[in-house]
């Protein structure tokens, strides 16, 4: 039982679950009780905040049932009494590294010592460095756990009534909640980011639910996740061929692990391996294996780098990569695992397929999941697919229903692969799309897909099975409807059109001028070596960490000089292979010597309009070298407008890079949409809207 409780408060969202009625429900309530109902305690207007204690308390005096409050309800109350105080992210991270803290200390004495201290001095002045020492003196007594509890609190933002409402929170719970504490924050936090949540996955999504459920062969969509395909499962999985014992499952794209943790849920005993270029969010899927006692072999690596995996072999493979990526940088053509072709440029989508083909054991499969792009592109993506169907390594193509992700309404496909298979005759089709648990399927031969150029787009293959005009019609309709918020969706992430920009022209000068002037104040090296594998310390930046974001944690202490450190606003450059450049907006980094470093007189040059006028494609000339071609910094142009014509180009470039990828997820919209609507025509399909 919690002892000097801070207030919780909550929702009116909150209060219709814990009543079991509906939002409406409770606004009638408060229009009806406007003397009885509890006072907003804070919030706006618009989403007032209520005391917890008061709610329930009225609740039960007027005989509304109650139910039983949970660790989830808790947190959320914390969390809406930090609303506006933190980020819904870094209030994420900070609760989970609060979360683990708190498990460590049921089985380390120092930790837990550690634990009371905090939470007795939790309303005190003192509790932000309470906390800090927690933190600290947690990773010291538990080292084997340090991976999990990296970061630093948000102590600035905290004062000590919202320390103890956490701290007293996460005490009350039993060391078998924390998994499900842990999933309520993440699910809080993805709702939180609306269209942005959930790119690294999300708790409870009905595509990690396939993509396990394919896997372990065992209907793991939840009826709350997709009502269809968990009544379709069944029969998706039928159509499928056998595979053998499932004793391991890889995820190169792992994010959070919701895909292998699901497929936990079935497979208890399968070796996890899992691997996720973001560092923070790798971070989250460790967290969570911990919490669940789960043994996970997850870590952080760029997959398209090198290979992260390489002598690694799984009985199946399970992905769910972000749609649309587009590789800046070439892969090498040495890479054993593109065997059906480099995958570069427009065919980026394919170093998934091949990367998961290199991956499985002989009688192994994969599952990936992808937008519909890759289906039916030409040109070198082409090329990559009939060779992937030529070799027979393509099992099935498995369409499933929009709107499963929150982030995009693109349609989606699960592209079902094996190791080249020279006795494969056929690829199977398999429409799980449709709003009723209907299934559609169909074999079509090798021969005939490369025939037509290795269509895999179900469509064209289903057209000919036979439908009900209502099903066609309802197709072209789902269609247009996705095209349409796909549109809608583009429309609103770049406010429509791009920002003005007004100029008409400018004097170009080279990095060597701009030094000599003083609009670069300092050109230098970084300083940390590589070590002999080329590898570098955890919070370094290095080359790639230009192209994909910089490390979410800096170095630990004594790894570089901190004079050598980054400052903010410099800007970062590597110059092989291509000129890449970043912008240091906190500073406090080391940097790898494969990496330079440039610090900006902010008065002549903005640091994020140099960084994009280094990459122009005029200072390709200046590469030299064959191998691995190069460039010298100094010789690089940079033309110089006004501090004001600056931020037009960096604003209007910003919005020119969300419209490419925005425009990839509605190019995909607008095949779908052309497709149903011909083939509504072609069955004679009632399309009126009376």
């Amino acid at each position: 039982m919690m002892t000097a409780q801070a207030q919780r408060v909550i929702r009116a969202s909150d209060i219709a679950s814990l009543a079991g009625v509906s939002p409406a429900a409770v606004a009638n309530w408060r229009d009806r009780h406007k003397d009885t109902f509890p006072t907003p305690t804070g919030g706006t207007t618009a989403r007032p905040l209520y005391d917890y204690d008061e709610v329930v308390r009225w609740l039960r005096d007027n005989g509304k049932r109650v139910r039983e409050v949970t660790s989830s309800d808790l947190l959320w109350s914390a969390m809406d009494s930090l609303r506006g105080v933190l980020e819904p992210e870094s209030f994420g991270r900070f609760v989970l590294t609060l979360l683990v803290i708190r498990k460590l200390s049921f089985s380390n004495s120092t930790v837990q010592s550690l634990w009371g201290k905090a939470r007795s001095g939790a309303s005190s002045p003192r509790a932000a460095h309470l906390l800090d020492q927690l933190l600290h003196g947690a990773r010291s007594a538990a080292p084997e756990a340090s991976e999990l509890l990296e970061g630093e609190w948000p102590r600035d933002e905290l004062h000590g009534g919202h320390i103890r409402q956490l701290i007293d929170t996460v005490d009350s719970m039993a060391e078998n909640d924390l998994p499900d504490a842990a999933s309520a924050v993440l699910v809080r936090v993805t709702r939180s980011q609306a269209r942005r949540g959930g790119e690294s996955g999300a708790v409870g999504s009905a595509t990690a639910q396939v993509l396990a459920s394919l896997a372990t062969r065992t209907n793991l969509v939840g009826a709350k996740s997709h009502a269809g395909l968990h009544s379709a499962m069944p029969e998706v999985l039928a159509l499928l061929e056998p595979v053998s014992e499932l004793t391991s499952v890889y995820d190169p794209a792992c994010g959070i692990s919701e895909a292998l943790l699901t497929v936990h849920q079935a497979h208890p005993n399968a070796q996890l391996i899992g691997r996720e270029r973001v560092r923070s969010v790798l971070t989250i899927a460790q967290q969570r294996a911990y919490l669940a006692d789960i043994d996970a072999d997850l870590a952080q690596a760029n997959t398209f780098e090198t290979d992260p995996w390489p002598a690694g072999r799984a009985d199946a493979i399970v992905a769910e990569p972000p749609f649309g990526m587009r590789l800046t940088e070439k892969l090498a053509d040495w890479d054993k695992r593109w065997q059906f072709g480099t995958p570069n440029g427009g065919a980026s989508d394919f170093a998934w397929l091949q990367d998961a083909i290199a991956h499985l054991k002989q009688e192994g499969r994969a599952y990936v999941l992808q937008a519909g792009g890759p289906l039916f592109r030409g040109a070198h993506a082409g090329s990559i697919r009939r060779g992937l169907v030529s070799a027979g390594c393509v099992e099935s193509v498995i369409a499933l229903p929009s709107n499963l992700l929150t982030y995009t309404s693109v349609p989606l496909f699960v592209w079902v692969l094996r190791v080249p298979r020279t006795t494969a005759e056929a690829v199977k089709f398999i429409d799980a799309s449709l709003e009723k648990d209907e299934i559609r399927a169909v074999d079509v031969s090798i021969a005939d897909l490369l025939n037509e150029g290795a269509n895999l787009t179900p469509r064209r293959w289903l057209a000919d099975v036979a439908l009900e005009d209502v099903d066609v019609a309802a197709e072209a309709r789902r269609a247009e409807g996705a095209l349409n918020r796909a549109l809608d969706a583009a429309a609103t992430r770049n406010g429509g059109t791009l920002p003005p920009i007004d100029f008409d022209g400018t004097r170009v000068l080279s990095l060597s001028d701009l030094l000599k002037f003083g609009s670069v104040c300092e050109l230098r090296r970084g300083s940390v070596v590589p070590g002999e594998k080329g590898d570098t310390p955890t919070g370094v930046i290095r080359p790639s960490h230009l192209r994909e974001g910089l490390p979410e944690h800096r170095p630990a202490p004594g790894i570089a000089d901190p004079a050598k450190l980054t400052q903010p606003g410099d800007v970062l450059v590597t110059t092989r292979h291509s000129v890449q450049a970043a912008v240091d907006t906190v500073g406090g980094y080391a940097v790898s010597n494969q990496v330079w470093i440039l610090a900006v007189n902010t008065n002549v040059l903005l640091p994020a309009y140099l960084a994009v006028a280094l990459t122009g494609t005029w200072n390709n000339k200046f590469q030299v070298g064959t191998a691995i071609k190069h460039v010298n910094l100094k010789d690089l142009e940079i033309p110089v407008p006004s501090l004001e014509e600056q931020e037009q180009i960096v604003r209007a470039i910003a919005g020119a890079e969300m419209a490419r990828r925005t425009a990839l997820q509605v190019a995909d919209a607008a095949v779908n949409f052309t497709e149903g609507l011909l083939n509504a025509v072609r069955y004679g399909a009632d399309l009126t809207t009376g």
